[in-house]
C-alpha cells in the first residue's frame, strides 16, 4: 500500500521575526511602511491663499447709517453686531468724529476677496446713555448757534451762522454758515475755540443746503422737498422747463433758495418719452379721420393734440389720431451718418471747363 504524500506545510511568516511569548501565542514585530511626500497641485488654489496659506477671507457686512432725517447715508463695517432697520449705533465718522446715527440699511454680506473695501467699523449699539448725551449735544449745539452769530456780529462779518452741532463725547463742534463773500474768520475762529470750550471746524455751504438746514414752506404751499426727504440733490437746468412749457419767469421756476425748483426734475423723464410719441409743435400734420393741418399746441397730461386744419378750423384730437409728416423741411440724420469730404472745404479746387458744361 503506498504511502499518501504529506500535504505542503504552510510557510511560517513569522520565523524571520523575533517572537514574545504572551500566553502561548507568538507577536510578530512587524516593521511600519516608510511614508513618503506627495506633491499638491496649487495651481488650482487662490492666490491669497498660494502668498498666505494661513489667511482666511471672512465676508463683509456693509450697513448703512444715517445721521439725520434727510441726510446722506454712509457705509460702515457692521462686523458681527445684529441690527435691524431704524436701531440706533454709535461710530466714528472721519469727518464728523463720535456721532450717534440710524441704520437706514440693513447689513448686507459681501465677498471682499476682490472689492477690497476699508470701511470704518460699528463701534457699538446706542443705549440709554448715548441718546440722553445726544439730547445734551443738540441742546447745546442751539445755544451754540446764538453764541456764535453774536461773535460774528461783534467781529461784522458778512456771515450768516445755520447751525452748530456737535459730537457725541462734545469735543468737536461743526458751524454751518453761508456768506456770498469770502470770510476772513481767524480772529472769530480763536474766539469760538474759548467761547464753545472744543475744537471748532467751519463749513460754508450753498444756497440749497441754506434752504435744507432751516427749512421753510415753498411756493406750492408744502415743506420743502429738500428739508422733507431730499437726500441728494438733483441736477437742475433751464431745458427742464422748457421740455415741459412751463413759464420761464424766474418768480415761477425758482424756489425759496433762489435756485431752480427741484421737482423739475420729478417729471422731466415722463415728458421726455412723451415727446418721442407725439408730434411737434408747428410741423404739419395728418389725421387718420382724413384732413391736414399745422400742430398750435400739444397737452402732453392729456395727451391731445390741438390741430388747424387748412380750412381755418381748430380741433383737439387725442394724439393717436394724428400723424406728423416728413417734408422737405425737415432736417434728417442718419445714425451712423459720417461726413468724408465737402467742396466747401476745398476753396483751391479748379474746374475744367467740360466739367462746368
Amino acid at each position: 500500500m503506498s504511502q499518501i504524500p504529506a500535504a505542503p506545510t504552510k510557510p511560517n511568516m513569522f520565523e524571520h521575526l523575533p517572537l514574545e511569548n504572551w500566553d502561548g501565542v507568538p507577536t510578530p514585530l512587524i516593521p511600519l511602511p516608510e511614508l513618503r511626500g506627495t506633491p499638491i497641485d496649487i495651481s488650482g488654489m487662490p492666490q491669497l491663499a498660494r502668498e498666505n496659506p494661513g489667511f482666511i477671507e471672512t465676508p463683509l457686512r456693509v450697513v448703512g447709517i444715517r445721521f439725520a432725517e434727510t441726510g446722506k447715508v454712509y457705509d460702515f463695517d457692521a462686523g458681527a453686531t445684529r441690527l435691524k432697520l431704524n436701531d440706533g449705533v454709535v461710530v466714528e465718522a472721519a469727518e464728523k468724529g463720535l456721532m450717534l446715527g440710524w441704520v437706514a440699511k440693513p447689513p448686507l454680506t459681501i465677498e471682499n476677496a476682490q472689492l477690497n473695501l476699508k470701511l470704518p467699523p460699528l463701534l457699538r449699539l446706542a443705549g440709554t446713555e448715548d441718546h440722553e448725551q445726544a439730547k445734551k449735544a443738540a441742546s447745546m449745539g442751539v445755544e451754540a448757534t446764538m453764541k456764535t452769530q453774536d461773535a460774528v456780529n461783534k467781529h461784522r462779518l458778512p456771515m450768516k451762522v445755520l447751525k452748530v452741532e456737535y459730537t457725541l463725547d462734545l469735543r468737536k463742534s461743526v458751524i454751518y454758515f453761508a456768506s456770498e463773500d469770502r470770510v476772513d474768520f481767524r480772529e472769530l475762529l480763536r474766539e469760538l475755540v474759548h467761547l464753545l470750550r472744543s475744537k471748532v471746524e467751519l463749513r460754508q455751504v450753498g444756497a440749497r443746503d441754506q434752504s435744507k438746514l432751516t427749512g421753510g414752506i415753498g411756493p406750492c404751499g408744502e415743506e420743502l422737498c429738500c428739508s422733507r426727504f431730499i437726500d441728494k440733490f438733483h441736477n437742475v437746468t433751464i431745458k427742464m422747463a422748457k421740455d415741459q412749457d412751463l413759464s420761464l419767469k424766474p418768480t415761477k421756476v425758482t424756489g425759496v433758495c433762489g435756485r431752480l425748483k427741484c421737482c423739475l426734475a420729478y417729471e422731466e423723464q415722463a415728458y421726455v418719452d412723451a415727446r418721442r410719441e407725439m408730434p411737434r409743435k408747428g410741423k404739419c400734420v395728418s389725421c387718420k379721420s382724413g384732413g391736414c393741418g399745422v400742430v398750435k399746441d400739444v397737452n402732453f397730461l392729456k395727451r391731445t393734440v390741438t390741430v388747424q386744419f387748412d380750412d381755418g378750423g381748430v380741433q383737439v384730437l387725442p394724439a393717436s389720431e394724428v400723424v406728423e409728416e416728413k417734408t422737405m423741411n425737415n432736417d434728417f440724420s442718419y445714425k451712423d451718418e459720417t461726413v468724408v469730404g465737402s467742396s466747401d472745404d476745398a476753396s483751391d479746387l479748379e474746374l475744367d471747363e467740360s466739367e462746368r458744361e
